[in-house]
């Protein structure tokens, strides 16, 4: 569910077809496509079928289509695919790594870093030190509590990335200070493969933690989550990408 996307779609519904509707989305994530019969719709919606034929029509019913297997909510389905396509590629991604691994023993070649003194910041003032010319929101839009971090270095997109984190992660603990030492461990993560260096991988990425990790959201003997920083370091970043947490 993308926040944004979603009150803007439903500005003008009532709370009751906007329940319905999010009780439909849910029973299609979970199970897949809807029966087409309205009378099982009601039921999933916990609504008298004819207040729910009154809600179903012309609201709710305008985003599914019907197919062959039931009624189908289009974006949900692409969404499905991406996710899919992602775990899979994770998988066989982290076989690959670990059998590198074993070939060339214990070494593990690392991409070549540039010491932190040397990171390059733009800046409106023309200096090399961190500056504080870019800000990131935070999720709440309180200005008083807007993250300070110095601008992109290297091509890195961090204030697009933690947008994208506070978008797709609300459950964890929100950014509010982006350090030198997190930007560097960010830049080598973004750095350490053309296939991170994409805005949409990270998207994905975050989706995949939301929905496939529940380790690290909380679902844990400690309540314990993990933040933006702890994915961002190298063993924790390997280890999530390769499946590790995947919930069974």
């Amino acid at each position: 569910m993308y926040a944004q996307d979603f009150d803007m779609d439903t500005a003008s519904w009532s709370v009751t077809a906007i329940g319905a509707y999010i009780r439909l989305m849910n029973y299609s994530w979970i199970n897949g496509p809807l029966p087409d019969d309205t009378e099982a719709l009601a039921r999933i919606a916990r609504m008298d079928h004819g207040n729910f034929r009154k809600v179903w029509c012309p609201l709710v019913i305008s985003k599914w289509t019907k197919t062959e297997h039931g009624l189908v909510n289009s974006r949900m389905e692409i969404e499905r695919e991406k996710r899919a396509k992602f775990i899979d590629h994770q998988r066989s991604k982290g076989k690959k790594s670990g059998e590198a691994r074993m070939n060339r023993g214990s070494t593990v070649v690392q991409p070549e870093l540039q010491p932190e003194g040397n990171l390059s910041f733009s800046s409106s003032l023309g200096s090399n030190e961190p500056s504080i010319n870019t800000l990131v929101r935070s999720p709440a839009s309180d200005p008083e509590k807007d993250i300070i971090i110095g601008a992109e270095n290297n091509g890195c997109p961090h204030q697009k990335i933690i947008s994208l984190y506070h978008e797709i992660l609300t459950g964890l603990p929100a950014v509010r200070v982006w350090t030198p030492k997190r930007q560097k461990m960010l830049k080598a993560r973004w750095l350490s493969s053309k296939e991170y260096q994409d805005l949409e991988w990270w998207k994905q990425f975050f989706v995949f933690v939301r929905d496939d990790c529940p380790h690290l959201t909380g679902k844990n003997d400690r309540q314990w989550t993990a933040d933006l920083e702890w994915l961002c370091k190298e063993e924790n970043f390997v280890k999530t990408v390769e499946g590790r947490y995947h919930k069974k």
